[in-house]
Formats: structure tokens, sequence, C-alpha cells
């Protein structure tokens, strides 16, 4: 499948749109541990979760996500940053490496762009 520039860029923008909403979630999500803890042992229903990471999103400015893409966006810089594949497996609770690598390694522009020329020079020489 290929892509044009613009679609590339667009994808990578929305990357870093969500990269930078995760970070500013985790710092919320801090927050939100400290008064969770005061309410030790009280059951918080998932809903409100949700509910907590949208109010996050906009008082944030950050554009509305899924709070389930945060995993997906961890997961996959984590594997593009160099972790095992096995750590992120086990983080997310997967029962076999091959599904956290088909969902969450993705090839960078870069590695793309190099194995293009390396089969380009085989056709130039």
């Amino acid at each position: 499948m290929t892509t044009s520039t613009e679609d590339q860029s667009r994808i990578g923008q929305a990357a870093n749109e969500h990269a930078e909403a995760a970070r500013r979630y985790v710092q919320q999500l801090r927050v939100f541990y400290v008064h969770a803890a005061v309410f030790a042992g009280v059951e918080i229903h998932p809903q409100r979760v949700t509910k907590l990471f949208d109010e996050v999103l906009k008082r944030t400015g950050a554009s509305k996500i899924r709070l389930h893409d945060l995993r997906h966006t961890m997961a996959s810089l984590a594997i593009e940053a160099g972790v095992h594949p096995k750590v992120v497996q086990e983080q997310l609770g997967h029962s076999a490496i091959v599904v956290t690598l088909d969902n969450h390694s993705h090839v960078p522009q870069a590695v793309r762009r190099d194995s293009a020329d390396k089969i380009a020079g085989f056709f130039c020489e």
C-alpha cells in the first residue's frame, strides 16, 4: 500500500498528538491516583475512568481519542523505542508475542526508505 507524503505527515502528526495526550494524561492520572488512594477500597466503575479521561482531554485541549487508544500508542511507541516485544507483550497481557507484534509494531518511515534504497541498489549497479 502506497501512501502520499501528505498522508504520512497527517499520520505522523496524529501519532505525535496522541503521544502528547498520553503524556498529559499520565500527569493527570497521577493526581487521579492520589485522589483514588484517599478512597482506597471503593470501587471505581470503568465508565468513570473513561469520563475522567475525556475531561482531561478537554481541559488540555487534546483531540478526542478513546482511552483504549493510549494502550495501543504506548505499545507502539515502546516497541519503536527499542523495548523488547516480550516485555510489551507481558505489560499488555497478550497470550502470544505474535499478537503484540501484529497489532503494535509498525515499520518506521526511515526503515522503509532504507529498504527501498537497498533494493534499488541491486537494479542500479
